[in-house]
């Protein structure tokens, strides 16, 4: 609920700008029309909105799902820092924790070099076979991740001795029309960064850089299937 000043706000003269009236909005264009504040504002959330606060030490996790949970597209400020991952959602599937379950018509977008980054030992944490992992598509459709930088970490949370994590930054399960585009994922120490499964249809990944995982970070000996350090997709 908008309150003070953005509450009086509204848009008269010229279009674009904004000034203390009767609550109303006016885009600049031929064609545009007047909605209310509150309209404009519902277009998207910030994770900011539900209290993220990019320190890389505080976890903006649950601030993040809150964002999520709305339905509605959700904005990642760029931040010096790293919007820090340290806990859960509860969500399990493929043996896997979830921090982040997306919905269906829904957008997470980045801004440049905005970046989630898990928390030391994060991974590891999880009780389930194949540890933690962050963003699940799961039997939804229409859905972008656009821009984000994600950081697995790797190096503070390798895989434990004689274990094979899957670990993926983003997976689509039996999901559809899926868009996941100029997203970076560094040092994953699971076998998988992006996923999308059997069950999927109609998923493209593009201009996604893969920087690090596996065996390339110093200290995780068992991710035999990863070969190059570098890889675009």
């Amino acid at each position: 609920t908008a309150t003070g000043d953005l509450y009086n706000c509204s848009v008269t003269g010229t279009p674009g700008t904004w000034v203390r009236a009767s609550g109303t909005f006016l885009q600049n264009g031929t064609g545009a029309v007047t909605r209310t504040v509150q309209s404009k504002l519902n277009d998207s959330v910030s994770v900011k909105d539900f209290g993220a606060v990019c320190d890389g030490v505080t976890d903006d996790a649950p601030a993040i799902r809150a964002a999520v949970a709305t339905g509605r597209n959700v904005w990642f400020p760029r931040c010096a820092t790293p919007y820090e991952l340290n806990s859960y959602s509860g969500t399990t599937l493929n043996n896997s924790d979830w921090v982040v379950v997306l919905n269906s018509n829904q957008a997470l977008t980045g801004d440049p070099g905005s970046t989630v980054q898990f928390a030391a030992g994060f991974i590891n944490s999880s009780t389930q076979t194949y540890k933690g992992a962050g963003f699940l598509l799961h039997s939804i459709s229409n859905v972008q991740i656009i821009g984000l930088t994600i950081d697995m970490n790797g190096a503070n949370n390798l895989n434990p001795a004689a274990t094979i994590v899957t670990s993926p930054a983003i997976e689509s399960s039996a999901s559809t029309d899926v868009l996941v585009e100029n997203v970076r994922v560094l040092d994953d120490p699971g076998r998988n960064a992006l996923v999308a499964d059997a069950a999927s249809d109609r998923v493209t990944f593009h201009n996604n850089t893969i920087l690090g995982g596996g065996t390339s970070i110093t200290g995780n000996t068992v991710q035999a299937d990863w070969r190059d350090r570098k890889s675009v997709v």
